[in-house]
């Protein structure tokens, strides 16, 4: 820990208050470090775990009791878990740590943005707007315009680039019945976009889905923002590879992580393969191949 954090830590403690969460923050910040040639699932429960505790020892002593340098740690701190695992508890966490620095007076721009960064990972969109109209000084972007779609289908909720390439369109994937090949994936992810051209390009990929009757998802993870602009090159590039935004990382309980590129094989609902990465065209076409060949032709 520097030397200037020290001291930012020290001018923000009122008289007679001690700071005490440094110690159970630093759990946080190792248990990330400790992890991190890890996969995404993995970093999130070390996370987790460590802010549970941190978040066990905030709300001992009560959060209008902790000293500003606290709050802002623990505010941290949730938002290292909101990368890996993107909550509405911790979203909520978040909240009442603003609700006193703001109380206070001693909030700043990066902890309301850090709240609103959070709502949007949440799809709490209502809480984003009310966030931006209280402090438009955060410089955050507005939430999207939401719609929904004219048909309502069963099947696991998604947001959609509307027509309009500037709203969202709430939808949802049938993902329960059929045959599903879900493609965790990002526009801004260069081996995202590479299997995506490759896998355009293959005949073979596409008999292969057509031959054994699967559909296909390619699903953008639950961050803290959505890159919109992205979504409509993905449209323009790839107009027969539907992109999605997922709505909530439990909607997708049989994903076992969210890093990308990720192949994930359904049949009606339940989970029968996958596989991950794409650095190679050719290996990667024939790694989807074979996943597919886990099914038979209809």
């Amino acid at each position: 820990m520097s030397a200037h954090f020290l001291l930012l830590l020290a001018a923000s403690v009122s008289p007679g208050v001690q700071n005490i969460l440094p110690a159970e923050f630093e759990r946080v910040v190792q248990a990330e470090l400790t992890q991190a040639g890890s996969t995404s699932a993995v970093r999130g429960k070390a996370i987790a775990d460590a802010y549970a505790q941190l978040h066990a020892a905030a709300h001992a002593t009560g959060l209008d009791a902790l000293s500003d340098s606290d709050l802002d740690l623990l505010l941290r701190a949730a938002r290292k878990l909101q990368v890996y695992r993107p909550q509405e508890r911790v979203e909520r966490d978040m909240a009442a740590v603003v609700d006193v620095l703001v109380r206070r007076g001693t909030q700043s721009a990066v902890h309301l943005q850090t709240w609103f960064d959070a709502a949007i990972a949440t799809r709490k969109f209502a809480t984003a707007t009310s966030i931006l109209l209280a402090h438009p000084q955060i410089g955050r972007p507005p939430p999207p315009k939401v719609l929904d779609a004219d048909i309502t289908l069963d099947g696991v909720p998604v947001y959609a680039l509307a027509d309009d390439g500037q709203s969202l369109l709430r939808r949802r994937v049938p993902a329960q019945s059929g045959r599903w090949l879900v493609v965790v994936s990002s526009p801004g992810c260069g081996f995202s976009t590479r299997a995506a051209k490759d896998l355009h390009d293959s005949e073979l990929f596409r008999a292969r889905l057509a031959e054994r009757n699967v559909s296909a998802a390619w699903l953008q993870p639950v961050e803290k923002t959505l890159d919109i602009a992205g979504a409509r090159r993905w449209r323009d590039q790839h107009p027969d590879f539907p992109l999605y935004w997922a709505s909530a990382q439990h909607d997708w309980p049989q994903l076992e992580t969210w890093d990308t590129p990720g192949f994930y094989l359904f049949q009606h609902g339940q989970l029968i393969g996958a596989a991950s990465g794409w650095h190679d065209t050719r290996d990667g076409i024939q790694a989807v191949l074979s996943l597919l060949e886990q099914i038979p032709t209809r």
